[in-house]
């Protein structure tokens, strides 16, 4: 009875090893189901916001061009003006007016420089976004092919945050299924090992109660 019972202690601790293995994989599948769920609803709220935020940087854009033309109009000018025949009063104050038209011009030419790169910038990472959820969608089908239950999810970015959340539903039932097999897996290696020792090992987890049946037998 005692080799059975034994035999049967191992058998209960290679399977909450497995059990616990399948939890870790499962919490593993439910991170990167978050993390693609992420990923879309960001890309998702980007695309609504585009045209707005197209506008409003196109406006700056505009609004720097036109100062551009404005400021580099008046460094033109001051060192025209400053080209002629000047007393050296004169001149300093010309100079100074110069200088300060170069800098103006100068600051004027980075802020336009800065406002074409932020609209290139947004335009480029919303071309970038059906490339994007293409790969996103790839990510979901991989976790789909080691998780079945998970199922196939459709194209664009409703389909996956549609997916995302049936998965992530699926995969807390089946984690708690687990944990409740797992549960049970602990209790019947408890009540045998108790059984073995003479004495309760209850709160033990199963590895705990096995090593302390094996230590009783050295």
């Amino acid at each position: 009875m005692d080799a059975r019972a034994s035999i049967e202690l191992h058998d209960l601790r290679e399977r909450d090893q497995a059990l616990a293995e399948e939890v870790a994989r499962l919490h593993d599948v439910e991170h990167a189901v978050t993390a693609i769920r992420r990923r879309v609803e960001a890309i998702a709220a980007d695309l609504e916001a585009f045209p707005a935020a197209l506008d409003r940087l196109s406006a700056a854009a505009f609004d720097a061009a036109d100062e551009l033309g404005r400021r580099r109009a008046a460094a033109e000018a001051a060192a025209r003006e400053l080209a002629g025949d000047h007393d050296d009063e004169t001149r300093q104050r010309l100079e100074r007016d110069a200088t300060r038209a170069r800098e103006r011009a100068s600051a004027a030419a980075g802020k336009f420089e800065r406002a074409t790169a932020a609209v290139e910038q947004l335009e480029g990472d919303t071309a970038e976004a059906p490339a994007e959820l293409a790969a996103l969608r790839l990510e979901a089908l991989a976790l789909a092919e080691t998780t079945p239950a998970l199922g196939a999810p459709e194209p664009g970015t409703d389909g996956l945050v549609a997916w995302a959340s049936r998965a992530q539903a699926e995969l807390f039932v089946e984690v708690g299924q687990l944990d409740r097999r797992r549960d049970n897996v602990i209790r019947e290696a408890n009540e045998l090992a108790t059984m073995l020792l003479g004495e309760p090992t209850y709160g033990s987890t199963v590895v705990q109660a096995v090593e302390r049946v094996e230590r009783s037998r050295r």
